[in-house]
């Protein structure tokens, strides 16, 4: 995946969790942009090579809960920004010739943002064999809020294991 993109990066505060698990974490919205080989950018006061982006931040969002940002039911990844910076990325995005969006998690595993074709892919009337943590997953992001009370239900009732 290319490093040119529109990030919104996941970091845990240093507030720690309270009694429930309830803490803060921050989501900062950044543009990242790839630099070429030479670029002298690059390089670390020593002239060694040590980064292949630069990261601007645009903007942050503090979120307060107890579950951790970009985790599912079983713990699959999805994509899970906030709402305001993920309508800013989409703005700007297409704004800058429809750059990538993506959100990396608190382990650092980066979730491009779904399509209407990712979606469909995990469609069981299209035949899919997603897993119900994958469905779980698409529908807290994307669900009604019948549909997301559904996936927090399947978490619950079944430790988020099986396939649909």
């Amino acid at each position: 995946m290319s490093n040119t993109r529109l990030q919104l990066r996941w970091e845990a505060t240093d507030k720690p969790a309270d009694e429930f698990g309830y803490r803060d974490w921050v989501c900062k919205y950044e543009l990242s942009i790839a630099l070429n080989e030479y670029d002298i950018r690059r390089e670390d006061e020593n002239y060694a090579k040590v980064r292949d982006s630069i990261v601007i931040e645009i903007g942050s969002t503090k979120r307060g809960s107890s579950q951790e940002p970009c985790i599912g039911p079983g713990g699959a990844h999805y994509f899970d920004p906030p709402y305001r910076d993920a309508s800013h990325a989409t703005w700007d995005a297409a704004k800058l010739g429809n750059l990538p969006i993506v959100c990396i998690a608190i382990d650092g595993t980066i979730i491009p943002k779904p399509t209407p074709s990712t979606t469909e892919h995990f469609n069981p009337a299209n035949g899919s064999q997603a897993t119900a943590d994958q469905m779980a997953a698409v529908m807290l992001q994307h669900g009604t809020t019948e549909q997301r009370e559904d996936a927090l239900d399947y978490a619950t009732n079944t430790g988020g294991a099986g396939r649909v």
